[in-house]
């Protein structure tokens, strides 16, 4: 609602100084821009579905099961360990951690697909998902290399430290919710 009243004001304050031209550059160019963005990001999501579906035929998502088992046994006791879910919840947290969002996407879309119903493991893959432990942040280092940034990678320690003081504040924040909400409903 808040947005419509600032499009509106925009629009009103362009008709009222008499700058319709100025109102329809910015129309185009910002339809023009929406269409780059959104041909960029479906080109994206293509590429990592793809690379999804010969992650799972090259067995790839079982090798990163394996290695995040015992953490995650921990978060998703919800959860069976040897489900399709459970490797997809596996895999979407190891793209994440090697800052891989786009790739880690569509292994967390399946994974909720796969966990309808179970609202405390959809709920930690969320809060997961949005605390973002990253080893290495890709699209940030991409981000700074294409402005031009004389050290791109000076970035890494401070994002190591800051995902994993999140990370591991959401958890707990997630576990003592669990755990009271756990006890009220027993009561």
């Amino acid at each position: 609602m808040i947005w419509l009243v600032f499009i509106l004001l925009g629009i009103s304050s362009l008709l009222f100084t008499q700058q319709t031209d100025v109102l329809t550059m910015l129309m185009i160019e910002s339809a023009k821009d929406t269409a780059m963005l959104s041909a960029h990001l479906l080109v994206l999501m293509m590429f990592w579905l793809g690379f999804m579906k010969i992650a799972e035929a090259g067995d790839l998502i079982q090798l990163l099961t394996r290695l995040m088992k015992r953490p995650l046994m921990w978060l998703f006791s919800s959860v069976d360990q040897n489900s399709q879910a459970f490797s997809y919840i596996a895999s979407n947290i190891c793209f994440n951690m090697l800052g891989l969002g786009n790739a880690a996407t569509p292994f967390g879309l399946k994974a909720m697909q796969l966990l309808k119903g179970n609202n405390q493991a959809m709920t930690t893959l969320v809060i997961l998902n949005t605390s973002g432990l990253a080893l290495y942040p890709t699209n940030l280092i991409a981000l700074r290399l294409a402005f031009d940034s004389r050290e791109a990678s000076v970035i890494i320690l401070p994002v190591l430290i800051t995902s994993f003081i999140t990370t591991v504040s959401a958890i707990i924040l997630l576990r003592v919710t669990f755990n009271a909400r756990h006890k009220w409903v027993k009561q």
